[in-house]
């Protein structure tokens, strides 16, 4: 998964960056957004008995990090992908969830734990040992 990323980013310096939602709740308060970086490559889950995951580089995008807190106080972090270009996302699924057509407007939301999100890390001084 590591030479993948690396491949797509021709650097050995990156991070992966995932959400840490508890199942149980549903109820958050956004406290900070941070943005982490433009056409990441993300790497989702498939539902297999072993452990699989697909991979690939989505362009005209931005992800972010959100805090969030609970009304417990419980704070966790989400990982949140915005679509600048959603011409080629599915039509359907856009006008039933958000009530548009694709093109029209920026699409954001929250990827769930089972994904994770690799970008360039311009801030580390030593790369990933691969």
């Amino acid at each position: 998964m590591i030479d993948h990323v690396v491949s797509h980013f021709g650097t050995t310096k990156i991070k992966a960056i995932s959400s840490t939602f508890d199942k149980n709740q549903d109820q958050y308060v956004v406290e900070e957004v941070k943005k982490i970086g433009d056409n990441a490559v993300m790497c989702q889950r498939l539902n297999f008995e072993k452990v699989v995951f697909n991979c690939h580089q989505v362009r005209a995008t931005t992800a972010y990090v959100v805090s969030l807190v609970t009304p417990q106080g419980d704070k966790t972090k989400a990982l949140t992908v915005c679509h600048h270009d959603t011409r080629g996302m599915n039509p359907e699924l856009l006008y039933e969830a958000l009530q548009v057509k694709p093109g029209a407007v920026p699409v954001c939301h929250f990827i769930g734990n089972k994904a994770a999100a690799w970008v360039p890390d311009n801030s580390v001084d030593h790369p990933c040992v691969i």
